[in-house]
């Protein structure tokens, strides 16, 4: 128990807490530009350093929305982010760490806009 207050107290403070929720609404944010920008069809949806990745048109207000995704590339972005060096789970969800910093959050969103350029051939794309 005393391990679990020092985390609550002095690990895990407010400050902290409130760091990386804004590192997870800016890797969002680059991301969907990242999505625009390329043309691919997409949208990264979550709050604070949780996230998702979604090969849809969004928004994503329903579940039933989910079912025009192709599995096939998330699971394409699932190989190619580890093989970047960058863990996803095989369902496209992110959570941040504490030590996810400023320098980890640009490679990050580095290796994202990578995968997406390297792969515009085989990528859902926007039709609007």
């Amino acid at each position: 128990m005393a391990a679990g207050l020092t985390g609550l107290t002095q690990v895990l403070t407010q400050e902290a807490s409130r760091a990386i929720n804004s590192r997870g609404d800016r890797l969002r944010e680059a991301m969907n530009v990242s999505l625009e920008r390329y043309g691919v069809e997409g949208i990264v949806i979550g709050r604070g350093s949780l996230m998702n990745l979604h090969f849809v048109r969004g928004p994503v207000d329903t579940p039933a929305r989910l079912d025009d995704a192709d599995p096939s590339a998330i699971a394409l972005w699932h190989i190619e982010m580890l093989l970047r060096g960058y863990y996803v789970t095989p369902r496209g969800m992110l959570a941040l760490s504490l030590p996810f910093g400023d320098a980890e959050l640009d490679g990050f969103a580095a290796a994202f806009d990578d995968f997406l350029s390297s792969n515009l051939k085989i990528l859902p794309r926007r039709t609007n």
